[in-house]
């Protein structure tokens, strides 16, 4: 799934019109939730093996860059459609 919204994503910033900011912040807090569901499904508490840990922080690093990218794109949002001042 998470696949598939990545894709959706991509598309819908390649359209590039100012309803498409709104859709494509929404695919990302989208995108957020389901890559930290995925995370927190990883769990294991009786595994200890570095390739464990790499993974798990593999898939934190994405969550972040997904919050991240939502909170500028939610600025984005928040100049285009409430014509809040850029400073």
């Amino acid at each position: 799934m998470l696949n598939a919204l990545n894709i959706g994503w991509i598309f819908v910033w390649l359209v590039g019109t100012k309803t498409t900011v709104l859709v494509g912040n929404c695919f990302q807090i989208i995108m957020s939730i389901v890559a930290l569901a995925l995370w927190t499904s990883t769990h294991d508490s009786y595994n200890t093996l570095a390739s464990y840990y790499f993974a798990r922080n593999v898939i934190m690093l994405y969550v972040g860059w997904t919050v991240a990218a939502a909170l500028v794109t939610f600025n984005m949002v928040l100049v285009h459609f409430f014509s809040i001042n850029k400073k």
